[in-house]
């Protein structure tokens, strides 16, 4: 018997577990990439709604930046100042708005759009600001707010202080566009404007102020707590151009990422197709879930933009700790399958071997005890049907058996038969070489005796009665008739012992 290379056993576990094996594995990538997929796509519209959020906030403060100035421009007293030319009984007024708003500059204009006294840099004063949209907004009629971007000579005639404030050093910047600056001399501000009202209601002039945003983290911190509540959850950014002027990322030492760079794909969507930004970025040192925005200047120009993103670390490491958790899972049902798989194919082989032991031990001869199997299925009926076919083999054997002794007998019986035959024919054919001996003797004395036969009847004939020869030609007449006699015995011999053969059944 052959030995199995493969079996059934091993096989019934092979049809088994390749297609469990492919379904968790199947499982486990689509569910991770369903996990992942979920995880980031959410990640990434959180940090678009977060992006609302920030833009709320910053509006908020050209909002609120509006507000003040178009109460303070309220002031009768301001109106009058204006008329008179004189401003040093509102010093001490404007100097405290200054302070308790955090502004960097506040300017009295006048209706031609002269700027005719500034509190932060008062010796600065004459010049045309008619052209500023903003104030001309105001000189309308209508407080107006927004961002603007100032060189830094006009930030040192608004307030000498800006002129230093405003420098940012570049740094160096994975993915950044490359540059030749070393370092960002223009100022990112928020501006606005609000009417001077006189006594009867006529447009005297304009209240303009404004605040630095360059290395001013008051807004981004604001956007940071709100949305993310601490930084590691998030960061927000302000952008002059592709330069961060205000950020809440940090670098690689824990300090604020001012001065790095934004990713040149970014830049190019942002500021130069003025589109929104909401994908995958690389920010500073890492991947972010990101989303950019311009910010437009009263003009509608892009000048910087607003940030806001979460750090996508995170959320690889609950990704991997997901998948971690569902392929722990996916792997106990699978150890479950395994088991299982084992048991039936060991229950499902367990008859199959019996059956093949009994198949053997039948080629063999060997007696056969009824296989028992205590399932009922295919395999049951099979054991059935076997049992069927062990219990006709054996009667087979048997009845078979019965005729073959029988047989035999009756091919004994035949043999002694034949073998008598065969000695009958044996005498047979010795009488019959007899027979045609004597045949041939007979006919070989016949042919002389004839002869002599007649020479002794004419010697007879010739002989007269009485004569002394005649006695002895008597005599041979006698002898003559006893060789006939012989020859004619021998003659009936050599017939009776001629045999006929003829075929016939033993059976």
């Amino acid at each position: 018997m052959h030995r199995l290379r493969t079996p059934i056993r091993r096989k019934l576990l092979f049809a088994t577990l390749t297609p469990l094996s492919v379904a968790i594995l199947l499982s486990w990538l689509i569910g991770a990439t369903l996990i992942t997929d979920r995880i980031f796509r959410q990640a990434q519209q959180k940090v678009v709604g977060d992006l609302n959020s920030a833009r709320k906030v910053y509006w908020g403060e050209i909002e609120h930046l509006s507000g003040t100035v178009k109460v303070a421009g309220l002031s009768s007293d301001l109106s009058a100042a204006l008329r008179a030319g004189k401003f040093s009984g509102n010093k001490g007024m404007l100097h405290k708005l200054l302070q308790s708003e955090q502004l960097s500059f506040i300017n009295i204009i006048d209706s031609r759009g002269i700027v005719r006294y500034r509190a932060a840099n008062p010796r600065a004063a004459g010049d045309s600001l008619a052209n500023d949209p903003l104030v001309a907004q105001a000189l309308l009629g209508t407080a107006a707010g927004g961002s603007q971007v100032y060189d830094r000579l006009r930030l040192a005639r608004e307030n000498p202080a800006l002129a230093k404030a405003v420098s940012i050093g570049i740094k160096a910047t994975p993915r950044s566009r490359s540059t030749t600056r070393d370092s960002e001399e223009r100022g990112l501000l928020l501006v606005a404007a609000a009417p001077l009202l006189a006594a009867d209601g006529s447009v005297s002039g304009v209240l303009q102020a404004g605040r630095l945003l360059n290395g001013d983290s008051r807004v981004v911190d604001t956007i940071t707590r709100m949305v993310y509540e601490r930084e590691e959850r998030g960061a927000a950014t302000i952008f002059l151009g592709d330069v961060r002027i205000a950020t809440s990322v940090r670098d690689a030492g824990g300090e604020r990422a001012t001065g790095s760079l934004m990713s040149s794909e970014v830049a190019s969507l942002v500021l130069e197709k003025n589109k929104l930004w909401s994908d995958r970025a690389f920010v500073l040192n890492e991947w972010y879930f990101s989303a950019y925005e311009p910010i437009l200047d009263p003009d509608g120009t892009t000048i910087g933009a607003l940030y806001v993103g979460m750090p996508e670390r995170p959320f690889l490491t609950m990704r991997t700790n997901i998948n971690l958790i569902f392929g722990g899972v996916l792997a106990f049902v699978a150890l479950i399958g395994i088991a299982l798989s084992g048991w039936i194919s060991n229950k499902l082989a367990r008859p199959v071997r019996a059956l093949a032991e009994g198949a053997r031990r039948m080629a063999a001869g060997e007696r056969i005890e009824p296989i028992v199997v205590d399932t009922h299925d295919e395999i049951a009926l099979l054991a059935d049907e076997f049992n069927t076919m062990a219990r006709e083999v054996s009667t087979l054997n048997s009845t078979l058996e019965q005729k073959v002794e029988r047989r035999s007998a009756q091919l004994a019986e035949k043999n002694q038969q034949l073998l008598a035959i065969q000695k009958e024919l044996a005498k047979a054919e010795r009488l019959s070489g007899l027979g045609l001996l004597a045949a041939g003797v007979a006919h070989e004395i016949n042919n002389p005796l004839a002869i002599i036969r007649g020479n002794t009847e004419l010697l007879q004939d010739e002989l007269p009665e009485g004569a002394e020869e005649r006695e002895e030609v008597e005599a041979i007449m006698q002898e003559i008739g006893r060789i006939e006699r012989i020859v004619s015995n021998l003659r009936v011999f050599s017939r009776s012992g001629l045999k006929r053969i003829s075929s016939f059944s033993l059976g």
